[in-house]
């Protein structure tokens, strides 16, 4: 049985596969933070993170995750998925671990882990900022 963290962290990457950031924005605090991968620079606030993924819209033709594993505890999830990316060139398969961080049923906090050498061939139509 999924928590009400879980199931807020699964809305957030449904409206991904949806494409649809304004959803997903609605699920996120103003002072949200992302961290898209361990080599990323941090960006914080709602406005700029939904730039960023506003942006992803100019290569990524479609997202779609599958749940691996998912636990919680307190104000924190983390989820064990696989993520495809479609772009122009097809579909990039990835395994990724992510933390989140929830307060008051919005989440405040999103850190991606994982290998982002797997990442190149969808990358390949990202701008150096989108990466």
């Amino acid at each position: 049985m999924m928590g009400p963290n879980e199931a807020i962290v699964t809305a957030l990457l449904e409206a991904w596969s949806r494409l649809d950031f304004d959803a997903a924005g609605e699920l996120i605090t103003d002072s949200f933070v992302y961290q898209p991968d361990p080599s990323a620079r941090l960006v914080s606030g709602k406005q700029a993170v939904l730039a960023l993924w506003r942006s992803y819209l100019k290569f990524m033709k479609s997202y779609e995750f599958k749940t691996l594993h998912m636990l919680s505890s307190g104000n924190v999830v983390m989820m064990e998925r696989t993520e495809w990316i479609g772009t122009k060139r097809g579909k990039t398969e990835l395994p990724i671990m992510g933390i989140f961080e929830l307060s008051d049923g919005k989440i405040t906090a999103w850190r991606d882990y994982w290998d982002t050498k797997m990442a190149q061939p969808a990358a390949a139509d990202a701008t150096p900022a989108q990466r």
